[in-house]
């Protein structure tokens, strides 16, 4: 069976993930912003689908690698098994379940939980990489590895800001209980003005939740941009000879 090297596609790959990510978080951030939690949960499951068919793909990439990758044990390359393909597939799972916690409507935080333990090993691949001088780059390898490690692990406060917003749309309304005993239209509109304003305060984001929600961001783009990085430079190397 002959060698396939697919390490410049899987870099540009989670480098396009990590992407995507950035821009859902934008994306959603802005609407709780301007429209409350109902937008920013909105925006959050319409990413389900695409984060779970890129999820799958990354899951799949890091399965087929622990199990072929590379042919021919013995070798230096069977170190790089070891080194690109746990974390890959540890992406993959976090990818595929929280698309899934969001398309059904779950809790996300014990993805997010996951995510801190995921993304402190990857820390850990990254800085063993780095002291073993496993590639030509092993600045830019441990910059790549903290980043999305750094990621992982503020992903666990990020969901737990999602999982609130859920609460806040599962919460019944003192409006709805009103009307159950008979009051009047009239009174149950001011109630319900009451309790929209009464649970956007209660839910609204603190200085806590908005740093750590910039941290990850600031995380995963920096992910991205080393992945295409070291991506992009790998490519015309592996063309000419396999690592």
């Amino acid at each position: 069976m002959a060698f396939v090297d697919d390490l410049g596609l899987q870099l540009l790959l989670i480098g396009l993930v990590a992407l995507t990510i950035f821009y859902v978080g934008v994306r959603s951030y802005i609407r709780y912003r301007t429209g409350g939690n109902d937008k920013a949960m909105s925006e959050l499951k319409s990413s389900a689908p695409i984060l779970g068919i890129l999820g799958s793909i990354v899951l799949l990439i890091g399965l087929w690698g622990e199990i072929t990758w590379p042919l021919f044990t013995g070798t230096a390359g069977v170190r790089y098994n070891i080194l690109f393909y746990d974390p890959t597939l540890l992406f993959g799972i976090i990818l595929l379940g929280f698309a899934l916690t969001l398309a059904y409507g779950l809790r996300t935080q014990y993805v997010g939980l996951f995510a801190v333990g995921a993304g402190v090993i990857t820390i850990f691949y990254g800085v063993q990489g780095y002291n073993l001088g496993m590639t030509k780059e092993p600045l830019a390898l441990l910059g790549l590895y903290v980043a999305f490690g750094g990621a992982g692990i503020f992903t666990f406060p990020a969901t737990l800001m999602i999982d609130r917003m859920l609460s806040a749309r599962s919460a019944p309304s003192e409006s709805a209980s009103k009307k159950e005993v008979g009051i009047a239209a009239g009174t149950l509109m001011v109630a319900a003005h009451a309790q929209k304003v009464v649970g956007q305060a209660k839910y609204r984001l603190g200085i806590a939740s908005n740093l750590s929600f910039a941290l990850f961001l600031l995380f995963m783009i920096g992910a991205a941009a080393l992945a295409f990085m070291i991506g992009l430079e790998a490519i015309p190397q592996h063309l000419a000879s396999a690592p």
